[in-house]
């Protein structure tokens, strides 16, 4: 495996595994994972990642483990030229992974809404307790015997301001408005122009969503039958 890493001014590339060296290298690089590609500072190339080199024109592409040392030095220090490093193993864009992270700290703020909710109605009877955190949130910025409560109850329990609530609430609830649009949302007064575009716009989303194929049929039906008619 060779390592690139560029810097402000220059790029780098190490060979591993018997000896470090180093070369000055003028060329710019991408990583390409599947459907993504993606311009990077560092590069891991393995043996099997497929590279391709461009000029003013496409120039070829070779397996990693079949370009010559002497080769793949003219390359990299190719002023004009562009690397694209096709991983045979397949890596996370970092768009997903910024929306797994995202998924995932909505996922443990879920869990602290449990705490928070089951702390806030302690001692109330039921038509004053929390119903969920929605309600609460709208509760805190429009009621303030609800937002003293919270306030008191967030510093003594966790440490926290009212502020630093509302930021977590607010965190989920945005992620969860982009995650569940209105847009695909329909009754059974919605007209039939309406489900129709519904149906194409849900079915456009497959273009980007690399599935198997099998996924692609189940989705396709389903989608037809959630956006037919009554």
């Amino acid at each position: 495996m060779r390592v690139l890493q560029k810097g402000l001014h220059q790029t780098l590339i190490q060979c591993i595994p018997r000896r470090l060296n180093f070369w000055l290298i003028q060329t710019m690089f991408y990583e390409k994972n599947g459907n993504c590609m993606e311009l990077k500072q560092n590069v891991n190339v393995d043996p099997n990642d497929t590279v391709r080199w461009i000029t003013y024109r496409y120039n070829g592409s070779k397996k990693f483990s079949s370009i010559s040392p002497k080769d793949w030095n003219e390359l990299i220090a190719n002023r004009e030229a562009m690397l694209i490093i096709e991983k045979n193993r397949k890596n996370k864009c970092s768009g997903e992974i910024k929306a797994d992270a995202r998924n995932d700290i909505c996922h443990v703020i879920g869990i602290w809404y449990e705490i928070l909710l089951d702390d806030y109605n302690i001692g109330l009877p039921s038509y004053k307790q929390a119903r969920n955190v929605g309600w609460l949130y709208k509760q805190i910025n429009t009621n303030k015997i609800v937002k003293d409560k919270v306030t008191e109850l967030a510093k003594k329990e966790y440490g926290m301001t009212i502020n630093g609530v509302k930021l977590l609430i607010n965190y989920k609830l945005s992620r969860n408005s982009d995650v569940h649009k209105d847009s695909f949302n329909r009754d059974k007064n919605t007209p039939a122009s309406v489900l129709s575009q519904q149906a194409q716009d849900a079915l456009n989303l497959l273009r980007l969503a690399d599935q198997s194929s099998d996924f692609q049929s189940a989705y396709e039906t389903y989608v037809r039958r959630v956006y037919r008619k009554s």
